[in-house]
């Protein structure tokens, strides 16, 4: 017993600079994980019920207040809002509390100015839906029915951008807080109500005179205002939940600053979002569909491994950060980096390398998978994975690195990076766009966040004194790991029935992945990896509190 004691001792002393991290990021992960997974089921869903051609308008319009809730309800704002809710809960001189009561009076007066600027934004949108729908999808070539639909679409679903903003508030000020788990639980609540729908919903459509495909707009509202209601217990019992007032605060200079600074860099990904839709929209039919789909299935592993990471990895930072502790920020980027490469890196090769089995096992059921155009379905969805999932690997590392800066409320990094990630974006797009159709445009944004990432590296190696020496090693056994696994997937795809769309094939498809995660798992124990090490330990002191 004294033994085990020790040993359990030891182990905690051993993991406490990285636990914090590792933890929330484990926090969030549960409940991001039901989240995509009912976001895939969402996808499957639209597919088998709509026409491609009806899809092709609803991914576009969605993809406007989509791209502004990430650029002004969570993107920017999460990221301006996070070292301002920091600093207000930092201690008063003389005591060792956390100021709660700063943290109200920042939250309510942060947050009035906020909803106002974000009213503003969703009534302008409703107003101008028009230009906005011309301007992201040229008209559709001239189809004026679909063209009709999607500014119907998109004035349905824009007040989506101010819920999500309200959403985004209460959550980061949750997280400051050390509670990660009621924000990550109530985001489910989002595709909750779109899988439900196509069944409580769509059916009444014809009844109202609306276009099926409204109701999925209509059904996305509801969403988002659930996972508003859904934090208010939690904001209640920590007294949060305050009135929100127009008065000034010394806060919002800070933040104002932040915000844009973040905005311009959320910006710049978002115009690639939107040029994309536009180029998108002037290609063969289908093709936003395609993208689309496949952007889902790339989703998982950002929403799960990505966000999560980056999201536990900022607070950590800030608070090192308010402390100028430059050290300390340097050691969280580095495990972070470290647990990005251990659980990013796998998800996407294996993506990317078993996309012509992963997508029949997903997409192959209803009208998607029906008639002659079944298997060229197929095929463009997972050629687009194929490069989108590549894009979202790199991006692994862009998310911490970006956290560094504004940590910091350092600006001028976080702009040069997305200003050159844009340019690159923009050129790449509109050429291989002609070349490759949607393939080529799903290309250049993995180029574009090869380039962006190129240069963040660089310049953050200025700002903390971060060791790659050691973010290399762990990387080098995650690669040897992830490299053999992906041999075994391509040696599968080639050589076992997992491709076609039959149940047989869909039921060997699920168990050679499921195979697939347990080589990698075994090759990283054996290669010793650290985070590998981390999660037996884990086990092994969970085990020994239950005997």
């Amino acid at each position: 017993m004294a033994n085990a004691a020790m040993a359990e001792a030891e182990d905690t002393e051993r993991d406490k600079p990285q636990s914090s991290v590792a933890r929330n990021a484990a926090i969030t992960f549960v409940g991001t994980l039901a989240s995509r997974l009912l976001g895939m089921v969402r996808e499957v869903l639209i597919a088998a019920t709509f026409p491609k051609e009806v899809t092709d308008v609803f991914f576009v319009a969605w993809r406007v207040p989509n791209a502004l809730r990430a650029l002004l309800a969570e993107g920017a704002a999460s990221a301006a809002l996070g070292p301002a809710f920091s600093q207000a809960l930092a201690p008063t001189e003389g005591s060792k509390e956390k100021n709660l009561p700063r943290l109200r009076e920042v939250l309510s007066r942060v947050g009035g100015a906020a909803l106002v600027a974000l009213a503003v934004a969703t009534i302008a949108g409703v107003l101008f839906a028009r230009p906005l729908f011309q301007l992201v999808s040229g008209g559709f070539n001239g189809d004026r029915a679909r063209f009709e639909l999607g500014v119907t679409l998109l004035r349905v679903l824009f007040p989506f951008l101010f819920l999500m903003g309200w959403f985004s508030l209460g959550r980061t000020a949750l997280e400051r807080l050390g509670d990660f788990s009621t924000g990550s639980k109530a985001s489910v609540l989002q595709n909750v109500a779109f899988v439900l729908a196509p069944f409580a919903l769509v059916p009444f459509a014809p009844a109202l005179g609306i276009n099926p495909i409204v109701m999925m707009a209509i059904a996305a509202l509801i969403g988002g205002l659930l996972q508003v209601l859904y934090l208010r217990p939690a904001l209640r019992r920590r007294g949060l939940l305050v009135r929100p007032t127009l008065a000034p605060d010394p806060a919002l200079g800070d933040v104002s600053k932040t915000f844009v600074t973040m905005l311009y860099g959320q910006l710049v990904y978002q115009a690639t979002v939107m040029l994309s839709a536009r180029l998108l929209a002037t290609l063969e039919p289908g093709s936003a569909s395609w993208n689309s789909y496949a952007q889902r299935l790339a989703d998982i592993p950002q929403g799960l491994f990505t966000v999560s990471l980056a999201g536990a990895a900022a607070a950590e930072m800030e608070r090192a950060a308010v402390a100028e502790d430059r050290a300390a920020v340097a050691r969280t980027y580095e495990r972070t980096l470290s647990l990005s490469a251990f659980v990013a890196l796998p998800a996407c090769v294996l993506l990317a390398v078993y996309s012509d089995a992963i997508v029949p096992l997903v997409f192959g059921y209803g009208r998607f998978a029906q008639g002659e155009a079944a298997a060229r379905n197929m095929y463009e969805v997972a050629r687009s994975l194929q490069w989108q999932a590549i894009g979202v690997a790199l991006f692994a590392f862009v998310h911490p690195t970006n956290r560094v800066f504004s940590a910091f409320k350092r600006r001028r990094p976080i702009l040069t990076a997305s200003t050159v990630a844009l340019i690159s974006y923009s050129v790449a797009a509109v050429v291989l766009a002609k070349a490759r159709g949607h393939i080529g445009v799903a290309a250049a944004g993995a180029i574009s966040a090869a380039v962006q990432l190129g240069v963040l590296l660089v310049l953050v190696s200025r700002e903390i004194p971060v060791r790659f020496g050691n973010v290399l090693e762990s990387f080098a056994k995650v690669l040897a790991a992830t490299g053999v696994t992906a041999l075994c997937a391509l040696g599968a795809v080639r050589w076992l029935p997992v491709s076609s769309n039959t149940i047989a094939s869909k039921l060997l498809a699920a168990l050679v992945g499921a195979a697939l995660l347990v080589v990698y798992a075994s090759l990283t124990w054996l290669l010793r990896c650290e985070e590998a090490n981390e999660i037996v330990r884990r086990v092994r002191r969970r085990s020994r509190r239950e005997t």
